[in-house]
């Protein structure tokens, strides 16, 4: 129904133009206009419709191999000046055949145990030092990667989360989702709201290694925030504001009371997991069994974690959430950008035809007697 409504004007507009123009457009030149105007709507709302469900989630692994190749040179100069494309008279132009520095050039790379390239450093002049980034990596540290998919919750989150508002509750305090920087690292520790947790970097490591560990056999990513928060609520703004997680997270939410001063081993107000696994099991045992810590431990909080998900997780399918794809639709603002780009294109290929002759197929003039316009 919406591309319908978007191509109704547009059409209109070619089928106006084939009627009443008195033979100043043709049936080819109307064709042409449908087809034009169909393409690029149609396009233009799919292109759109991708927009809405397009996603990333992060994939964990470790650096599998490191190392140094060569490539086709990539500095290239205009040389050996050449007379050519000449006419009759003799008449020519100059043109220039392409010349290289080098042989070849040098290249680091490296790769992940899931395949993925995790650095590269291309286009280096022969003789040139290895890139003190590359020097840096270390077979076997974990990797992280985003990976593109379709996310149908994305495209209609509401008729999965049911939201309440929530997210306005707690705004200021909701972390943004964990990004990959330099090249494959992500912090999952996530300290919310001034809460407090000694030796938060060795943590982020040791998660870092979890993930790495887990991230293949069980398609899992793992994120452990701590938030100095007392109302549970809080878990579901995280949860709206996050979309659910993607679809192989698993999100483990500690909530800490807001004291005035956070002391080493600070007393659990609440706990929760955010996570579209198949297995509700994993997400009930991780929430009790770090109640029953009273006291926030991180290397206890990430034993539970580690233990749970390799025993119980389950990565759920985006393909058990394609029902909502038929509920999917653009933005509006996305939709009123295409039906007025749509107007636009049809109203200049109207004037076009009306002005130009581009089939070469008209019997009639343009102007009352008079040729095309600019016909020669």
């Amino acid at each position: 129904m919406v591309i319908f409504m978007l191509l109704l004007v547009p059409v209109a507009l070619g089928l106006a133009g084939l009627l009443f123009s008195k033979g100043r457009v043709t049936w080819k030149e109307f064709l042409a206009h449908e087809g034009v105007v169909v393409i690029l709507i149609v396009l233009g709302y799919f292109i759109a419709l991708c927009g809405q469900t397009a996603d990333k989630e992060i994939w964990n692994g470790v650096v599998a191999k490191k190392w140094q190749d060569t490539e086709s040179c990539c500095h290239s100069y205009p040389c050996n000046p050449h007379p050519c494309n000449c006419d009759s008279k003799g008449n020519c132009d100059t043109c220039w055949d392409t010349c290289y520095e080098h042989f070849h050039d040098i290249n680091w790379n490296a790769v992940s145990s899931n395949g993925e390239t995790v650095y590269h450093d291309g286009c280096n002049a022969p003789g040139s030092s290895p890139p003190g980034r590359w020097q840096s990596i270390v077979i076997g540290e974990p990797t992280s990667v985003e990976h593109g998919y379709t996310n149908y919750i994305k495209g209609n989150p509401d008729s999965i989360l049911r939201r309440q508002g929530a997210e306005k509750k707690f705004a200021g305090t909701i972390p943004g989702y964990p990004r990959v920087y330099d090249h494959y690292r992500a912090d999952r520790l996530i300290l919310v709201g001034g809460a407090g947790v000694p030796d938060a970097a060795r943590l982020n490591r040791r998660l870092s290694e979890i993930n790495a560990k887990l991230g293949a056999p069980k398609q899992v990513n793992i994120v452990l925030i701590v938030v100095r928060r007392s109302d549970q609520m809080y878990l579901e703004g995280l949860r709206e504001a996050w979309l659910g997680g993607k679809k192989n997270d698993l999100v483990v939410v500690v909530g800490l009371p807001e004291t005035p001063e956070m002391p080493d081993r600070p007393e659990i107000a609440w706990a929760g997991v955010v996570s579209w696994t198949k297995n509700e099991d994993v997400k009930i045992a991780i929430r009790d069994r770090i109640l029953e810590l009273k006291n926030f431990d991180g290397d206890s909080v990430l034993d539970i974690v580690q233990e749970e998900v390799a025993a119980k997780f389950v990565r759920r399918p985006m393909a058990d959430f394609e029902y909502l794809k038929s509920t999917i639709e653009p933005p509006r603002w996305a939709v009123w950008t295409i039906f007025i780009l749509g107007c636009l294109i049809a109203l200049g290929l109207q004037i076009y035809f009306w002005i130009e002759d581009p089939f070469g197929d008209d019997s009639g003039s343009r102007f009352g007697g008079y040729q095309r316009r600019y016909r020669r």
